[in-house]
């Protein structure tokens, strides 16, 4: 019997501490939404594929992007950092709306400035395409696998 008193208490004490553990770990294991500093954030995501692009840049132009499994760092040159807080800042459209979303595989869209948030499904606002081209490319250039050099 004592042996049976032991065994329950000793596994009501764990089972107790569990949950605690347990929320901690997720709180920790939770990846913060963009940097601390974001002035810029922008997501893809959806359609057939599955896709899931995001980019978050800070103040003075460093990027932290990620994309199909690759993740990378990285400083946008002033010029195009430049183009690009120009292009955001013609953005007027910060309203989100669902319109689109019922489409299948459509892809959903985030977009971040200044604090400002808004989120579009399938089509852009035309103000939006601009800058969206933008961050795209940039993601293409930055995320692209590196390929070796052919030899002749």
């Amino acid at each position: 019997m004592f042996k049976h008193l032991a065994v329950a208490t000793i596994f009501a004490a764990i089972t107790a501490a569990l949950p605690a553990t347990t929320a901690r770990a997720e709180t920790q294991a939770q990846p913060a939404a963009g940097h601390s500093q974001e002035l810029i954030g922008y997501e893809k995501t959806g359609g057939f594929a599955g896709i899931q692009r995001r980019i978050s840049i800070d103040r003075n132009g460093l990027a932290r992007a990620a994309a199909g499994g690759v993740t990378a760092a990285f400083q946008l040159t002033p010029e195009e950092f430049s183009l690009l807080r120009r292009r955001l800042g013609a953005v007027s459209t910060w309203n989100s709306s669902t319109q689109g979303c019922e489409v299948a595989d459509h892809f959903t869209y985030t977009l971040r400035y200044r604090g400002h948030r808004a989120v579009r499904c399938h089509t852009l606002p035309r103000d939006w395409e601009p800058a969206v081209t933008q961050l795209d490319q940039v993601m293409d250039r930055r995320l692209a696998p590196t390929r070796p050099a052919a030899h002749d």
